[in-house]
């Protein structure tokens, strides 16, 4: 079976020493972590990625089955940081999360996702900048992240923010035949 690379870098910045989050529009608001929040957090994480590269080239954050226990897996990090974990909610429930970690005052982005019909419209810098706010809470100096170069939505963002790369690495995905399509092979 051919095989197609993804290119993945790892983006850091440093923590500002005061970051301020913008407001966000009417009927949305900020819901902090809590351990009775996780299920909304995977629910949130398996629409964000469902369609996209990062769920092929993590099956688990296809379904909500997998991103719950990838959910459950960062917050046993024993770095996992609550000030830098934050959901966005509006009036059909929640919209945008952010997952977050801090080891030997380095925060690290474990995934950040907002749902498709809610791209475009500042909710995925106001969780960027939540949680830049979270880790300045915590004292982390320095905060990275690991994204999918194709994704030219994520790397723009984090650009504006002032992420910049330093290092690369290539993630194999096998491609399926589509002579095969129909066959029942």
């Amino acid at each position: 079976m051919p095989i197609d690379y993804y290119k993945r870098q790892w983006l850091a910045r440093e923590v500002p020493a005061t970051a301020t989050c913008p407001p966000l529009p009417s009927g949305y608001h900020w819901l902090e972590w809590r351990e009775d929040r996780l299920d909304l957090h995977a629910e949130v994480l398996a629409n964000a990625f469902a369609e996209e590269t990062d769920a092929r080239l993590f099956p688990s954050l296809s379904n909500r089955t997998g991103c719950r226990m990838l959910v459950r897996a960062i917050r046993d990090l024993t770095g996992f940081s609550a000030k830098a974990s934050w959901l966005i909610a509006g009036p059909a429930g929640p919209i945008a999360s952010v997952l977050s970690s801090v080891d030997f005052n380095v925060g690290m982005i474990q995934n950040l996702g907002v749902v498709p019909d809610m791209r475009d419209r500042g909710f995925g810098s106001a969780l960027l900048a939540r949680a830049l706010a979270g880790f300045a809470a915590v004292g982390a100096g320095r905060v990275e992240l690991e994204v999918t170069v194709s994704n030219s939505a994520a790397m723009s963002l984090y650009r504006r923010f002032g992420f910049r790369a330093y290092k690369s690495s290539y993630r194999p995905l096998e491609v399926p035949d589509r002579s095969m399509v129909g066959l029942g092979i």
